[in-house]
């Protein structure tokens, strides 16, 4: 049986960002947008679940195959849940097995092998993710770039805050570890960034899975002026400021 409850409590501690935005959302898009973000959280945590590269990989593949032969495999409930919404919302499950694709990547420490392939990374992590729960809201098709844009920007912000501790487990999240570089990607990110946010600034019906990218651009903006920013651990708000932060957002219906 699925306990949406317990996956909506574990979003909230977990992912606070997430699940503040969510609540925007009438009780059936929240229900849809918590079984998504349960699912993105078991995917990402599978790459990590071990030190043996080996019993990760065959987690993903478990994941995997859940999805691609769910009539076979004892598939457990948010599988089948999440399966079902994508069918009424015409969601192609090939989104979902991308995005489990690209989490080999967090089980390898070889490096990303272009500036295409990491952008690849992002765009099936957070590309998909921001898309598939747009979707779910009923946004329609010709808005995917928009998304995809306004989802790259907070997929290189979230990648660039999580470099030092990728780095401090022996991954290698930059082509060139030099400031100039880090400094580049944020640059084309926020560039990104805004031209999706000044398109989706109107779709008021997609906000409680846009708002969850809140800070994003504040993010870039500080790496820009100094890629140190991300080692220093002060990038994220209290827990009072992150409140009415957001809550002004809300209350003026803003990107």
């Amino acid at each position: 049986m699925l306990d949406l409850t317990a996956y909506k409590e574990s979003l909230r501690v977990r992912e606070p960002d997430r699940y503040a935005a969510s609540l925007k959302g009438s009780i059936d898009d929240q229900k849809k947008i918590h079984c998504l973000y349960a699912l993105n959280y078991e995917i990402s945590k599978a790459a990590w679940v071990s030190k043996e590269p080996i019993i990760c990989k065959i987690r993903l593949r478990w994941w995997k195959d859940s999805f691609e032969n769910a009539s076979v495999i004892n598939s457990p409930d948010l599988v089948n849940e999440i399966i079902s919404m994508c069918k009424n919302s015409l969601i192609p499950i090939k989104l979902i097995s991308e995005m489990i694709d690209a989490r080999y990547w967090d089980i390898s420490s070889a490096a990303f092998v272009s500036k295409e392939d990491q952008d690849d990374y992002i765009n099936k992590t957070y590309g998909n993710l921001f898309w598939i729960g747009a979707q779910l809201l009923g946004a329609e098709t010709n808005l995917e770039q928009s998304i995809r844009k306004y989802a790259y920007g907070a997929g290189v912000s979230a990648f660039l805050l999580a470099a030092p501790m990728l780095i401090s487990r022996n991954k290698k999240p930059f082509l060139e570890n030099s400031d100039d570089h880090i400094k580049n990607i944020a640059k084309n990110a926020l560039l990104r960034f805004k031209v999706g946010k000044k398109a989706l600034k109107h779709q008021k019906a997609l906000y409680p899975i846009l708002l969850s990218a809140w800070q994003t651009e504040k993010i870039l903006v500080e790496v820009i002026k100094s890629p140190k920013f991300l080692s220093f651990g002060n990038h994220k708000p209290s827990g009072f400021e992150r409140t009415w932060q957001l809550m002004w957002k809300v209350i003026f219906r803003s990107l």
